[in-house]
């Protein structure tokens, strides 16, 4: 007579879902976007950072979009480099969130100068600061706020 097959000491592992595809999905309203560039692509505008998370090894973001209902998808650190002023505010308003991203200060002195010198696409886009560069930066950041400079005229670098 064959053994029937147990589940006993098999152990059920759960894996955190990955990354979706960019909006607009489907089920959102097809509003046109605010701007458009030289070459007709369309560029939407971001509300805010909503939350961010670790996995596979990147910094991801869930964001809200102007014009859009709730965005559930995660984002890559590397989308959002054109931004850099809502994810320091994301961060100087949520200290323990995963990140911010390693580039964050090239980032933010790219948009401060309003110069694409550094947002070339790079190897380490999507990493997280170390615990001792998230510590400088926070306290780099509480410093400027003390002294009454708005990140965005004199940036974080």
């Amino acid at each position: 007579m064959p053994r029937k097959k147990s589940n006993k000491g098999q152990k059920a592992t759960k894996n955190p879902p990955r990354p979706r595809p960019p909006s607009p999905k489907p089920f959102q309203p097809n509003a046109a976007p605010d701007k458009t560039t030289e070459d007709g692509e369309e560029l939407w505008e971001l509300n805010h950072v909503i939350a961010s998370r670790f996995m596979y090894g990147k910094l991801y973001y869930q964001v809200s979009w102007k014009g859009w209902s709730k965005d559930e998808y995660w984002y890559p650190a590397s989308d959002l480099k054109w931004c850099p002023h809502l994810l320091v505010e994301f961060h100087s308003d949520n200290p323990k969130a995963a990140g911010p991203p390693r580039r964050l200060d090239i980032w933010d002195k790219a948009w401060t100068e309003r110069t694409e010198e550094g947002l070339e696409k790079h190897e380490e886009d999507d990493l997280v600061m170390t615990v001792a560069q998230k510590k400088t930066w926070l306290e780099e950041f509480e410093e400027l706020m003390q002294t009454g400079d708005s990140v965005g005229e004199g940036g974080l670098g």
